[in-house]
């Protein structure tokens, strides 16, 4: 998928087609995505649609890549075992989004390429507190992720920190403090 938030409005295009084997250079409709460098550059277009949305942008990861850990072991006490692997990385982009004909210039942004496959596992009837993070600073990326029950049983906790230089710090569980607005699901202080 593509996602485009500006000014408290996100624009979504998701196009899905089999894998077939591929795991390079993909093409889905006006997406194509090429591996230029195996887990450090990547190529992504996005032709005409529907949306409005197009880009032609590069990817350059500045940290590793970081595998997640197979969650088959969080939701085996659900009875729910499934293959789902998930990896990201930290870097920047250079190239140009264009939303409905006004050019966005993304030189020098940095985010995070994210891959995931399979299902991802979460006992049925989730509902529950699901924090996704990727912070950036000048010189560091902290990445965290956290999964957990209404009841507050943590379903997955972990994450990164890395440095400049591609060095990683293993984060292995999360605690938090989340205040929520009365009567809405909204947060009012994390």
């Amino acid at each position: 998928y593509v996602l485009l938030r500006e000014k408290n409005v996100q624009y979504n295009l998701r196009l899905r087609s089999p894998m077939e084997g591929r795991h390079t250079d993909i093409e889905i409709g006006p997406l194509s995505i090429q591996v230029l460098a195996p887990h450090k550059r990547w190529a992504v277009r996005l032709g005409d649609n529907p949306q409005g949305l197009r880009c032609d942008v590069e990817f350059e990861g500045r940290v590793p890549t970081y595998l997640c850990d197979p969650r088959a072991r969080a939701t085996a006490e659900w009875g729910e075992v499934t293959a789902h692997g998930h990896y990201f990385q930290a870097g920047q982009f250079h190239g140009e989004v264009n939303l409905h004909g006004r050019r966005i210039d993304l030189d020098g942004f940095v985010g995070v390429r994210d891959r995931s496959w399979g299902m991802p596992g979460w006992p049925s009837g989730y509902k529950g507190l699901h924090f996704w993070f990727h912070i950036h600073f000048p010189r560091y990326t902290v990445s965290l992720f956290h999964l957990e029950m209404k009841d507050g049983t943590v379903v997955w906790s972990e994450g990164a920190i890395w440095d400049e230089q591609g060095r990683m710090n293993k984060v292995t569980s999360i605690r938090h403090r989340v205040e929520f607005l009365p009567g809405v699901r909204a947060m009012s202080a994390i």
